[in-house]
């Protein structure tokens, strides 16, 4: 997750990595929310649904981060440091049949699985500083960005067009969007605080967003063009990490302090937000509704 208020050299350190949790939406009535917990400095991945009723994935090999579900909700990708450098893993739902996608000595992380299942976007210091890259499930890799900055945390529009990403090219934290090819990149916040954690909404309409233009950091949603900046959450903690449930009715996101904070959801557009869990530390939600 992102430290708004501490820059730090490392771009695994300035996502909080040992500190946050972070949700992947699964379900908005009968699906499930991918997220990581961090328990004794161990970040663990851990699927759980509205009920509350959480599963662990993650097989203790190492800490693991940024877990993204498949499509089809059969499989999670995930970074994980269980071979020394933080590289990209793919495992089926229940945990079972890891596989490393990546290999090649950097850190890699904010793996994000293309609406057609077929390509992950992530970000890797491969090149000194972080860029972002795409892959297929076989591990060809094309680079999408190249500049002298950093870009991380890349989200896929619904139709796969798109991609919008973080980048600090202009010093603060801005969120972008490029062509898929990596093209046309424009920054669509250009606000002079910092923007991150960019996720669209199922019918692409729209971003939502977690920024400190208020302060504390709070979650926001726009127009996909940057148009039309509305405050979803207003209290006195951090929010961060939003990810909407696949119907577009629900936004899953972390809320808390630096030393703990919960999963919670709310309405997309703010109201009625409740807690899944307890107050632990909790980072980087994933949803996923199973097709009717």
């Amino acid at each position: 997750m992102f430290n708004f208020t501490k820059r730090t050299s490392t771009l695994l350190l300035l996502a909080g990595l040992m500190v946050f949790i972070i949700p992947a939406y699964a379900q908005d009535q009968s699906g499930m929310i991918a997220y990581t917990s961090v328990v004794n400095g161990v970040s663990q991945i851990n699927l759980i649904d509205l009920k509350g009723t959480s599963t662990p994935i993650s097989d203790g090999q190492g800490n693991d981060n940024y877990p993204s579900l498949s499509p089809d909700g059969q499989e999670i990708v995930f970074a994980s440091d269980r071979s020394g450098n933080w590289e990209i893993y793919l495992t089926d739902a229940t945990g079972g049949n890891v596989t490393q996608l990546t290999n090649n000595g950097f850190n890699n992380a904010y793996p994000a699985w293309s609406p057609d299942g077929k390509q992950i976007a992530f970000s890797s210091d491969h090149d000194g500083d972080y860029d972002i890259y795409t892959m297929d499930l076989q591990g060809n890799v094309s680079q999408l960005t190249n500049n002298d900055s950093r870009e991380w945390s890349p989200a896929w529009s619904p139709d796969g067009e798109q991609i919008a990403y973080v980048s600090d090219v202009d010093v603060d934290y801005e969120i972008y969007v490029m062509d898929a090819n990596g093209k046309g990149a424009r920054n669509i916040t250009n606000n002079p605080t910092d923007d991150g954690n960019p996720a669209w909404s199922p019918d692409g309409k729209q971003i939502a967003f977690s920024s400190d233009r208020m302060g504390s950091i709070q979650i926001f949603a726009m127009n996909s063009d940057g148009s039309n900046v509305i405050q979803l959450t207003n209290n006195n903690n951090d929010n961060q990490y939003p990810t909407w449930g696949p119907n577009g009715q629900q936004i899953a996101f972390v809320s808390g302090t630096k030393k703990q904070s919960a999963l919670f959801v709310m309405n997309s557009d703010g109201s009625n937000p409740t807690q899944l869990t307890n107050a632990g530390n909790f980072l980087f939600p994933s949803w996923w509704l199973p097709q009717q």
